[in-house]
């Protein structure tokens, strides 16, 4: 496996556990709201990785 594949796994794991956790409604609202804004983020980092950058060949 490639690096770049292991990283999308993590992200996705990653992602998967912020999604179930957000579910969490009795969790501390500071927390919620930091996992609330990460799980954006990973799933640009999700993207790019699977198209691939401009100017790479997606592989």
């Amino acid at each position: 496996m490639r690096r770049t594949e292991l990283t999308i796994d993590e992200q996705r794991d990653e992602a998967a556990e912020l999604r179930a956790e957000l579910a969490d409604e009795v969790k501390p609202p500071i927390r919620w709201e930091r996992e609330r804004r990460r799980l954006p983020h990973l799933g640009r980092l999700i993207d790019e990785q699977e198209r691939g950058r401009p100017g790479e060949d997606a592989r």
